[in-house]
């Protein structure tokens, strides 16, 4: 991601595979490139550490398998703290909103719980569907 941010500063053009959420989607005004979708068919991508020769016995000629993000807690949450579970359960959390956070986070170096109380302000209504559901 330094690379990034340096041919941005450079004005020089960059090209790069990220997961979303990530904070370079909030920070930077990007252009996603548009590739087939995934067809796990024509998709076997190995690993460096798998074969030497894994860039000429690889093949991706199709989009990533896009990926999802889940919360997980232990299982005696749901029969120790049934409403901890039903708001864990009632939990999402927008891709843009992660990313923000990413960036306030990681970059700007915002205190987590100034964010946390900031962004809840912000949010109440999102915060009130998660404890009501």
């Amino acid at each position: 991601m330094g690379a990034l941010g340096t041919a941005i500063e450079a004005e020089e053009p960059w090209i790069g595979f990220c997961y979303d959420p990530h904070f370079i989607f909030v920070a930077y005004d990007l252009t996603y490139l548009e590739e087939p979708a995934h067809d796990p068919a024509t998709w076997n991508v190995i690993q460096p550490t798998d074969d030497p020769a894994w860039l000429e016995n690889s093949m991706a000629s199709t989009a990533w398998n896009g990926a999802t993000l889940h919360l997980h807690y232990a299982a005696n949450v749901q029969e120790n703290y049934p409403e901890v579970a039903a708001l864990f359960d009632a939990y999402e959390m927008p891709a843009e909103v992660l990313s923000t956070m990413g960036l306030e986070l990681s970059i700007n170096d915002v205190e987590p719980a100034d964010f946390a109380a900031q962004w809840i302000a912000d949010n109440e209504d999102i915060v009130l569907g998660w404890l009501t559901n």
